[in-house]
């Protein structure tokens, strides 16, 4: 009799549209059951209420995923290219200033598309933007103020493995790591989910 397949729930990054997330995950790990969710106000709510053998958070997700730990006690989490907090002021890895933050969602107001792929484009995402329609900006404000004004400050769970890029530069891959007490360093991996997706074990 075949074992009923791993079901995997992915927590998508800022501006990283779920289809993405799945149409990547899902032809690198086809054994499993893939969810995905956004990146939103409602996403800490549904990560602990989702029925899933194992939690993987990728950028934001990964943040928002720590944050909502408390909740899952056993169940193990992975986190991609992720952060205990993003603003560069708080000299914790991240290395967004908290006025560059500001000035995307500035710009996100006034000119969307545009910000978008710029935002893309800087930090090497395989992703393009064909209208702003796709996306609710509500969410990617509140995505933005979220990392505007929030970190992560308890211990790093112990069933939570992280994933970091050496040429991530949206972080500082050797100051994160010492946070994280499981974690593997990818050299070559920018900030894209696909650089980190054939190195990743799903525990």
């Amino acid at each position: 009799m075949n074992s009923k397949p791993k079901t995997v729930l992915w927590i998508a990054g800022w501006a990283v549209p779920t289809e993405f997330v799945l149409s990547h995950v899902s032809a690198q790990f086809p054994g499993c059951r893939h969810l995905c969710i956004p990146a939103n106000e409602d996403c800490m709510q549904q990560i602990s209420r989702i029925t899933a053998d194992l939690c993987i958070g990728y950028s934001l997700g990964a943040l928002l995923l720590l944050k909502s730990s408390w909740q899952l006690t056993v169940k193990p989490g992975i986190l991609i290219a992720g952060f205990p907090d993003l603003r560069k002021e708080s000299n914790r890895g991240g290395c967004f200033p908290v006025e560059e933050i500001k000035t995307i969602q500035r710009n996100l107001g006034r000119h969307p598309l545009r910000t978008l792929n710029h935002f893309y484009r800087h930090f090497g995402l395989s992703l393009s933007c064909q209208s702003s329609d796709d996306y609710d900006l509500d969410d990617l404000n509140w995505g933005l103020d979220f990392l505007a004004k929030e970190s992560y400050d308890a211990p790093i769970p112990d069933n939570f493995y992280a994933y970091l890029g050496g040429r991530d530069r949206l972080i500082d891959a050797v100051l994160v790591a010492e946070q994280f007490p499981h974690s593997k360093t990818i050299p070559s991996a920018g900030h894209c989910l696909c650089d980190y997706l054939p190195h990743i074990k799903l525990r």
